[in-house]
């Protein structure tokens, strides 16, 4: 049985620590998942298009090749949509440095194409920080997350 990284709700049906079988530790924001007891941290994760779902972590919070390995390979929806919502939150540069790497290889992506529609990699979005940065540089980030998008959407349209 393949480990359990995430936990969130759908549509909003899971709210409470208790309706996602976890309990209150003595650690603030910390709660006890009952089954195993591992530690988890709440978490707005991924947007299905009402907004972000009530979700927890376990602890501690995985690297951001971790994740992507999860969101690769695992079967776990859960795990996938939060992998995926931790990515696009807090690693958009590794993701991209990252899919151009991928892309750089001879290798067949397709496989790679719902990972690429879960990260919804298919939009056309600058996904780059805009702190701190002028007009130029997000301009230029944009036309790299769009170069990106092309690729993506040809691999899904070869399909």
């Amino acid at each position: 049985m393949e480990i359990k990284y995430f936990m969130m709700s759908f549509r909003y049906n899971k709210k409470n620590p208790s309706d996602f079988d976890l309990q209150k530790s003595s650690q603030e924001d910390i709660y006890v998942y009952q089954q195993d007891n591992s530690l988890w941290k709440p978490i707005q994760l991924y947007d299905l298009g009402w907004g972000k779902e009530n979700g927890y972590y376990r602890l501690p919070m995985l690297t951001f090749q971790q994740l992507f390995n999860l969101l690769v390979i695992s079967d776990n929806q859960e795990n996938k949509y939060g992998a995926a919502a931790v990515i696009m939150d807090n690693y958009n540069d590794e993701l991209f440095e990252t899919c151009i790497k991928l892309f750089s290889k001879n290798i067949n992506l397709t496989k790679y194409i719902n990972v690429f529609k879960i990260l919804q990699l298919d939009l056309p979005l600058n996904r780059s920080s805009i702190l701190n940065k002028n007009y130029s540089e997000i301009e230029a980030d944009y036309k790299r997350w769009n170069g990106l998008t092309e690729k993506v959407k040809s691999i899904i349209s070869s399909k």
